[in-house]
């Protein structure tokens, strides 16, 4: 059962629910305007420090790929501000969203991609990861257009966006392996290109930064990590994120199940399926299965790190719901309009009770860490101290603090984690040694978060400190201490 629309009608359709997709999107991304504590500062403090001269992984600890800092450095250095800074992981979603479209309209029709587009965009991993700059949205983005090259043949533009994509995100990596062996079974002639492109990528990189730092790059971006403490001990639990992000995308899940279901039926029965549709959906439920894999072996894990498997979900779910609206159809040889009509509702509704959910979920996570109280700290921090005067705190709102209030984080430590000393990267007395050295006269920090909830800490923090103020603001639950030197 097909229905003929006019090329320019189709495009109309196709262009006004684009459109209206990322009106959705925008609308949700307005969050991205308000303060929210979270790494992003984290980040964005090392990038002004970048843009300054100081070198990340030899003047100041970090522990992300440096293309990361290296595009936000960039902006920084092109005059962009804290604004701007904010809105950037939400952007590179929406391009994300773009490419993706782009990849499945080629390889599976109109309808498909926009669907894998809708799926993905307005996904709670994708809303959800791009409130915070952490690198994993902009790897993702970077592979998928190295996945594009991919599937179009040309693979040394592939490899060398791959080799990127890592030095982003190191967990592309696991993409990056997919995509190898995928091309081992697909066709062995071009491994070599694809292969050298991106290990050449990759390595040039590597090398680049550890010319610069040394062997702490390798250090903090690699061996750190695993290092890292057992999550159950500081963090949610591996179980617990796995169930978190199950329960926010419960439907698109079982969608993309069914849908990997139903491209192994036609590919066993010898239905007729376009090559390459069938490719994209191998390479999808490929990449999906190995993160999948990743995410149970490594710890601790995040959930933004699931944004890296949406998008093949999402191709996934929107073959699984063309093929049973067309098994639908097959049953209705008459009004076939009045169908259309029909399951256009019921998806609409559909739809509508999953965004329901996901804006739950979303709304809870801008409750739980939303700080727009930060600026009034800020303000007192900077009329109290003198300018020569350092803060340090906790690292999810001390960067804030910080930027806002124009006094430099103590030792440029804008990554105080707690979990910098169980994983052996520094001792507890050598971050205070650090700090003491360099002239701290506040420290800020949320109630019991990071730095400020390891006990270690306290004795240091009682003795030469005492509590001045608790702000909070009214509707939002994090309070923000300001501890004074005594």
């Amino acid at each position: 059962m097909r229905f003929f629309v006019q090329p320019r009608v189709r495009a109309a359709i196709i262009g006004a629910t684009l459109a209206l997709a990322y009106l959705c999107y925008a609308y949700l991304k307005r969050a991205n305007l308000a303060f929210s504590a979270g790494d992003q500062w984290v980040y964005f403090a090392a990038s002004y420090l970048f843009s300054d001269g100081v070198i990340p992984y030899r003047d100041f600890f970090f522990s992300h790929a440096p293309l990361q800092i290296l595009l936000s450095t960039l902006l920084v250095k092109m005059g962009a501000d804290l604004v701007a800074l904010s809105i950037l992981p939400s952007v590179i979603g929406g391009l994300s969203g773009l490419v993706l479209f782009h990849i499945a309209q080629k390889r599976m029709g109109d309808v498909r991609a926009v669907l894998a587009l809708i799926f993905f965009l307005l996904s709670y991993a994708n809303v959800m990861s791009t409130l915070y700059y952490t690198g994993q949205e902009l790897g993702l983005f970077v592979s998928l257009i190295g996945m594009h090259f991919f599937l179009s043949r040309k693979k040394g533009v592939s490899g060398v966006l791959m080799g990127l994509s890592a030095c982003a995100s190191i967990n592309m990596l696991v993409s990056c392996f997919v995509l190898t062996c995928t091309q081992w079974q697909w066709n062995r002639k071009y491994l070599p290109l694809f292969f050298a492109a991106m290990v050449g990528a990759f390595g040039l990189i590597q090398f680049l930064f550890i010319g610069i730092a040394g062997w702490t790059y390798v250090e903090q971006t690699y061996l750190y990590h695993l290092a890292k403490p057992d999550s159950s001990t500081w963090l949610a639990s591996n179980a617990k994120v796995f169930w978190m992000m199950t329960h926010a995308h419960g439907m698109l899940i079982l969608l993309a199940i069914l849908g990997f279901a139903c491209s192994l039926r036609e590919k066993r029965e010898g239905d007729v399926m376009n090559g390459e549709k069938q490719k994209l959906l191998t390479l999808a439920a490929s990449i999906t299965s190995a993160h999948i894999l990743f995410l149970m072996l490594i710890h601790p894990i995040f959930p933004h790190y699931f944004v890296t498997i949406t998008p093949f979900l999402a191709i996934l779910a929107a073959e699984s719901i063309m093929v049973a609206w067309k098994w639908a159809a097959s049953f209705v040889p008459a009004r076939k309009h009045f169908f259309v009509m029909a399951s256009a509702t019921a998806g609409i509704l559909l739809f509508t009770g999953s965004m329901m959910h996901t804006l739950r979920l979303y709304r809870i996570e801008q409750y739980l860490l939303g700080v727009p109280h930060v600026v009034e700290v800020a303000e007192s921090i900077r009329t109290s101290i003198p300018e020569d005067a350092t803060i340090f705190g906790e690292f999810g709102i001390a960067p804030l603090v910080s930027l806002l209030s124009g006094r430099r984080l103590a030792a440029n430590m804008v990554d105080s984690s707690e979990m910098r000393i169980m994983g052996k990267q520094t001792t507890m007395q050598e971050m205070i040694d650090a700090i003491e050295a360099d002239n701290v006269q506040i420290l800020v920090s949320r109630e019991r978060r990071g730095i400020n909830a390891y006990p270690p800490f306290w004795k240091y923090r009682d003795a030469h400190f005492f509590l001045a103020r608790t702000f909070k603001a009214e509707g939002y639950p994090t309070a923000i201490e300001v501890w004074r030197r005594r």
